[in-house]
């Protein structure tokens, strides 16, 4: 082999490892069939896919939902996260139909197993139910935390808006505290 043809072997590999570098930045993460992006942009703050992780019910383990967190930097200790003051999404795809009363008996379950003064945000996790309804396989329920603000939608339609670094604590601990839905849900949503 020449040395002009070593050259060009060495220049294509450099090119071709770079094309490989930038496409893999920008690849969605897949898990449960849905795909999450990397990245996105929520009111001007760049935010990183923690982990993903899904929710499974009952001793079957039937799959309900894939859910990705969002942080500003990524972050595997569950009581940093909670404490954080730093704007988050929470992106929950469904695979299944939920009922309200079923989804709202578990936001109950979650907050009252997690967050041991749920009592003194009753006002807000009732408005964050009242916000509930029920969901079809393939729709999302999203939460942005964003400041003191916690805005709920239903795929693109707003459905609350809760003021409150205590209840955003109290949200966060439903998949992040000693008893999550699933010990799989916390440890994916963690990267784990």
């Amino acid at each position: 082999m020449s040395i002009t043809s070593i050259r060009r072997v060495m220049e294509l590999t450099v090119i071709l490892f770079i094309i490989l570098s930038i496409t893999s930045m920008s690849e969605a993460v897949k898990r449960g069939g849905v795909e999450m992006p990397d990245t996105l942009n929520i009111d001007g703050r760049s935010l990183v896919l923690n982990g993903v992780g899904i929710r499974e019910a009952t001793a079957f383990k039937v799959k309900v939902y894939v859910m990705g967190l969002y942080l500003e930097t990524k972050d595997n200790d569950p009581g940093s996260i909670i404490a954080s003051t730093g704007s988050k999404r929470i992106l929950m795809t469904f695979s299944r139909n939920v009922g309200e009363g079923k989804l709202n008996n578990g936001w109950e379950d979650g907050f009252t197993k997690n967050f041991r003064e749920h009592q003194s945000i009753r006002k807000e996790i009732d408005i964050f139910k009242s916000a509930m309804r029920s969901i079809k396989k393939g729709e999302s329920i999203v939460i942005d935390i964003l400041g003191s603000d916690t805005y709920v939608r239903i795929n693109e339609e707003e459905r609350a808006v809760i003021n409150g670094e205590m209840f955003q604590r109290a949200l966060l601990s439903i998949w992040l505290g000693p008893y999550p839905p699933n010990e799989g849900l916390k440890e994916g949503i963690l990267g784990r």
